[in-house]
């Protein structure tokens, strides 16, 4: 029962960890996930959904493929938020990890029978927080380093007004947690799902677009069956825009 109610405590901790690194990320997020995977689109807020203008589009909309022409696109952002916490009258910790590259690759091919094959590898971000603090009674540094990657190869094609895309997607995330008593490492964990979304240009200056993704079903983290439910599984959840 000991045991049981410690690691309790540790998940409750780690959790709150997660929460100083997700509130900063507000402003260019939808909770975990981007609101656009390059450049451009994240400097659309979410609009991007329903306007495709690049080969990375797809990656946010995949019926954004049908729009692109013929198209190589190679990026990075770079990702710059800052972390920290207070507890009561104790001085502010701040996260040591500051800047985190979020690379993005795509190319956009048109097809001889008028439709659309794209294929997109792009970063999701990540959460990676560095704290020079003992929080656990393990040691410093604490905190938490999640990154994942997925890879999609989309089929798309554009009936009139209307433009569709399904994509089947891979997703490779990492994870690592440092501070705590049972340090495990590194760990990886494999697995996908699928994604699908339609654009309509209701007029030259108005497209309407919505845009799904399954559940990722993902393989568990075996070092860290302790620290996750469901002995180490962490999917990532279902979306919709």
């Amino acid at each position: 029962m000991k045991k049981r109610t410690g690691q309790t405590a540790i998940r409750l901790g780690m959790t709150f960890t997660a929460a100083m690194a997700i509130a900063t990320q507000a402003d260019a997020t939808a909770g975990m996930f981007a609101l656009g995977f390059s450049t451009n689109q994240r400097a659309m807020g979410g609009a991007g959904v329903a306007y495709g203008f690049e080969s990375m589009s797809a990656a946010i909309n995949p019926a954004n493929a049908a729009n692109v022409g013929h198209e190589f696109q190679l990026g990075v952002d770079i990702f710059s938020p800052r972390r920290g916490f207070q507890t009561g009258a104790n001085p502010r910790v701040k996260s040591g990890s500051n800047y985190f590259p979020v690379p993005n690759i795509s190319y956009n091919k048109p097809l001889a029978n008028g439709n659309v094959l794209n294929i997109s590898a792009y970063g999701n971000g990540g959460m990676n927080t560095d704290y020079p603090a003992n929080l656990f009674g393990a040691g410093s540094p604490t905190g938490i380093d999640l990154s994942q990657l997925f890879i999609s190869a989309t089929y798309a094609g554009k009936s009139g007004n209307l433009s569709w895309g399904i994509g089947p997607t891979v997703v490779v995330q990492t994870f690592k947690a440092d501070g705590l008593p049972f340090g495990a490492g590194r760990d990886w964990s494999y697995g996908g799902g699928i994604r699908a979304g339609i654009v309509y240009q209701a007029s030259p200056n108005l497209s309407l677009g919505l845009s799904g993704s399954s559940k990722m079903y993902m393989s568990k983290f075996d070092k860290y069956t302790n620290l996750f439910e469901d002995n180490g599984d962490l999917d990532i959840p279902a979306s919709i825009t």
